[in-house]
């Protein structure tokens, strides 16, 4: 353990040899973005990004390169990504803008992502990453925006009412899902999983009786094994929980439950990307070091990563309780179809006194 300890305080100190991006990072709160305007804007069916940023005085390295990325995050959960700015120190170069040390600096953004349904109640955040020499820290992320204005396309609709899109979907799906978390090590379904509430919410859903579009199950391990062990205990997760998932569906006499052509699978083997994610969001106080430690080691090989993050584990008891826990999972997830009344009915409909 104590040689655990040592290897990993020699690897912290050498990341933390550029105090500069220290400073970055703990005076990132002083770093003003600002969209105009506050609620982003549907203009000809594009979502338009419009945003001024101010680096303070005495904050910018003058050798550090900073990457944002804006990022619109749908009611849904889905990710839109626009466009990247590089900002550059004075003593960088291969930026769209140069910040200066101790004048600080300013940059403008403009950019445009086609509008959908699902971007309505969205939100606009600034994803950040610092890089200075061999070694990179993530900054933010930012929230600057909520939410969207759609006047224009409304509008647009109703200037010709004889040929405007009434929006109705006479085809529309709706889903339900269900997590399902193991031991370590282990894939079978504990009772307790069995019990839990989004366990309940889905047989709830089962029981509206809606055509079924699709069943699918996911299942994943959490990275700090090897490739083989991963995969292979992502492959069982996914055997014991579509096992479990037939026979709730056949019990609960789920719409097309029979047939296995409605059964879509995906074993992802180890989770990098929902780990990076989990650290990301927690609330774990040396975060921004494992990140940056699982960045720099992202081209080795499965086994060095997971004995990396092994050690990490040891050092940083809040990842096991915060993040490697939440990734040893299944996920059951019910596609089904909302009822809804044919074009022939509505028309009957409206003819009716």
């Amino acid at each position: 353990m104590n040689n655990i300890k040592i290897f990993l305080s020699s690897m912290i100190i050498m990341s933390c040899i550029g105090c500069g991006l220290d400073k970055m990072v703990s005076d990132y709160d002083k770093v003003v973005y600002e969209q105009t305007p506050t609620v982003l804007e549907v203009h000809g069916g594009q979502l338009s990004v419009d945003l001024n940023g101010t680096f303070p005085e005495k904050y910018f390295a003058k050798k550090a390169i900073v990457e944002i990325t804006p990022v619109i995050i749908g009611q849904n959960g889905v990710e839109s990504k626009l466009k990247s700015i590089t900002l550059q120190g004075e003593q960088a170069t291969g930026g769209d803008a140069t910040i200066f040390f101790v004048s600080g600096g300013e940059f403008t953004y403009s950019d445009k992502i086609g509008y959908t349904d699902e971007m309505l109640n969205s939100t606009l955040e600034l994803r950040a990453l610092a890089t200075l020499e061999d070694d990179d820290k993530v900054l933010g992320p930012v929230t600057i925006a909520s939410g969207v204005i759609t006047t224009s396309m409304r509008v647009q609709n109703d200037e010709i009412v004889a040929v405007a899109d009434h929006g109705y979907k006479e085809v529309e799906t709706v889903s339900e899902t269900a997590t399902i978390y193991f031991l370590v090590n282990k894939s079978n379904i504990r009772t307790t999983e069995k019990s839990d509430d989004d366990v309940k919410k889905l047989q709830d859903f089962i029981k509206l009786g809606y055509k079924t579009e699709s069943f699918v199950v996911k299942s994943s391990a959490s990275p700090e094994g090897t490739e083989k062990i991963n995969t292979e205990l992502s492959d069982d997760r996914q055997n014991s929980t579509l096992s479990y998932a037939k026979y709730l569906m056949k019990k609960l006499k789920a719409n097309g439950a029979s047939d296995y052509d409605n059964y879509t699978l995906s074993s992802a083997g180890a989770d990098w990307d929902g780990f990076n994610k989990l650290v990301k969001n927690s609330t774990i106080a040396e975060k921004s070091t494992i990140l940056s430690l699982s960045n720099r080691n992202k081209e080795k090989t499965q086994k060095e990563r997971g004995e990396l993050l092994q050690d990490m584990a040891q050092v940083y008891d809040a990842l096991e309780g915060d993040v490697l826990q939440y990734l040893r999972k299944s996920e059951i997830t019910i596609n089904s179809y909302l009822p809804k009344k044919t074009r022939e009915e509505i028309v009957l409909l409206s003819l009716t006194d």
